[in-house]
């Protein structure tokens, strides 16, 4: 970690953007603090349990209901006009690959079971609706893990939930059909997923296999993104080969002693549905910007701290008051410049769209700032 951290400095300070990457390395710095809040909440998970499955219950209802509205009114319904709470649609699509998990460990619960099936498909017609085909193969890959593991007759009842998906889907396709838009369901492109890798991997040096362009640091002027939309080549690119490797082989570790408490826990479902929601937004961030956006990073930090707690990892060494009192005056200082710099971003937006990304459809540079603040 403190060689991450270390590497991360570096590459932040010779960065060609200090105010953006500073930025992205005091945010990821403080990220880690999360990983501590899922290991103290690992005994105590319910909550984060019912508040990810009511929140799905609630987005998907409301999306059904805005979907409602458009067959009503005879129209076409579109999925930027139907998906609720979120201005990119594959923002909602990255919920629905955290979520999922948790809808389907309600199926076993005695009195939510009902809900959670037709929530279920529910969440995979949307996924089919939206055409979220990154999403999709997330959902199915841990899908496949969860059955492989759960009671053999919960099988038969996400086998049904499909079912049920593919006939809405089928219904709505049909009726879409009929008017302007059904291109928009079968894609077989790329997105510019395909040119942005080729791009990155093009753009390589020996500074960014070293020690990366700082945190943050991609843009492509070609094809307005802010992120690669692949997790491994987003951090080669800000942090660099090093770091990478650091990241896949405590990923691989983490996975291999997962894997190994599932098959010695196997009733231990609360595990498993933290493992399959990881592992969702873990596949999809390999085509999508999952680790620079909010909601998921935020629920992958967390979910690593979970999934550290059940291993029996133990995060919390007994420390003297002296190395406490220091850890506390470093993390306030990292906050204040956090702050700091934040406040300072609000006048250095550059309103260009390369994103979406964390902040902003938009470019933070120091070269930016407009700081009006003692002129009359």
């Amino acid at each position: 970690m403190i060689l991450v951290l270390f590497i991360g400095l570096i590459s932040t300070l010779l960065s060609n953007n200090l105010l953006y990457s500073s930025l992205s390395y005091l945010h990821a710095t403080m990220l880690i603090s999360l990983v501590f809040l899922g290991y103290k909440i690992k005994d105590n998970n319910s909550i984060l349990f019912y508040t990810i499955f009511f929140s799905n219950v609630f987005l998907v209802s409301y999306s059904l209901l805005n979907y409602s509205f458009f067959i009503l009114s005879s129209e076409a319904p579109f999925p930027d006009g139907v998906l609720y709470g979120f201005y990119n649609i594959r923002f909602f699509n990255q919920f629905q690959v955290l979520s999922i998990p948790f809808v389907i460990y309600f199926l076993s619960h005695s009195k939510l079971h009902r809900v959670a099936k037709i929530t279920l498909a529910l969440n995979l017609f949307l996924l089919l609706f939206s055409s979220a085909r990154g999403a999709s193969i997330a959902i199915l890959v841990t899908t496949l893990i969860y059955c492989y593991f759960i009671n053999k007759s919960m099988i038969k009842e996400l086998f049904f939930c499909l079912l049920g998906a593919i006939l809405l889907f089928l219904i709505h396709y049909f009726y879409l059909d009929i008017y302007y838009s059904a291109e928009y369901i079968i894609r077989t492109g790329s997105s510019k997923r395909y040119e942005l890798w080729l791009e990155v991997i093009n753009n390589i040096n020996f500074k960014t296999l070293l020690i990366g362009n700082g945190p943050g640091g991609y843009k492509s002027e070609t094809f307005d993104f802010g992120h690669p939309h692949n997790s491994f080549l987003q951090i080669l690119n800000s942090w660099g080969a090093i770091v990478l490797s650091i990241f896949v082989f405590f990923i691989y570790k983490l996975i291999n002693h997962s894997l190994a408490f599932i098959k010695k826990n196997k009733d231990n479902n609360e595990f498993l549905t933290c493992f399959t929601s990881f592992m969702s937004l873990l596949i999809y961030s390999l085509v999508s910007g999952v680790i620079v956006m909010p909601i998921p990073q935020t629920f992958l930090f967390v979910l690593v701290g979970i999934l550290l707690g059940y291993l029996g990892y133990n995060l919390f060494e007994r420390k003297n008051n002296k190395h406490k009192k220091i850890a506390l005056i470093i993390t306030f200082t990292i906050s204040l410049l956090y702050a700091a710099l934040v406040i300072l971003s609000y006048s250095c937006l550059e309103p260009k769209p390369y994103g979406p990304s964390f902040w902003s459809n938009g470019q933070l540079s120091f070269e930016n700032c407009k700081l009006t603040y003692f002129e009359d």
